[in-house]
């Protein structure tokens, strides 16, 4: 009788011999490229979108518009980042000042201010590195991050997404 390194492992899910079970693999991998498939990969970059120039040309001007149209569907009112702030912080009682001082390590979260950070991201039409310099943080990667860190509280958490979407509809037409 051989011994399992002689004749291959048995697949549990097949009953067949490891070996048996990439035979097939093997021999495309020995057999090498056709020239099909030479030609394919010597294009260099192909354009996403097949067929004629007609139809790309009437296929991508048709995404354009719908980028457009989109774009206007989405288009939320622009708050300033001082009226976020000032928002949050009328509604936790708290003043506007705690939303420009970071604090670091292992205290209690600033909860209010991760929120003023979320929603100027949302409703002021601001990039992440203006949105930085107005919190006093150095770097947009810290805002991105809280936001996240926020985002994950808020799937648990369902009062503070109550409280959440009860600052954002003030702010919100």
């Amino acid at each position: 009788m051989s011994t399992g390194a002689a004749a291959g492992c048995r697949d549990k899910e097949t009953g067949a011999y490891r070996y048996q079970r990439y035979a097939a693999y093997r021999r495309y991998l020995e057999a090498g490229n056709d020239e099909e498939t030479r030609q394919f990969y010597s294009k260099g970059v192909l354009s996403p979108t097949w067929g004629d120039k007609q139809f790309k040309d009437r296929v991508l001007s048709g995404t354009k518009q719908s980028n457009a149209d989109a774009a206007k569907q989405s288009t939320r009112s622009v708050v300033s980042l001082t009226q976020d702030v000032k928002s949050v912080a009328q509604y936790f009682g708290v003043s506007t000042s705690q939303f420009t001082m970071a604090k670091r390590g292992r205290g209690p979260r600033n909860i209010p201010r991760w929120i003023a950070m979320k929603l100027c991201q949302d409703y002021s039409g601001k990039t992440l590195n203006e949105i930085a310099e107005h919190f006093n943080v150095s770097s947009y990667c810290t805002i991105s991050q809280t936001i996240g860190r926020l985002n994950r509280i808020l799937k648990g958490d369902r009062n503070l997404l109550k409280e959440l979407n009860m600052i954002s509809q003030d702010l919100t037409p």
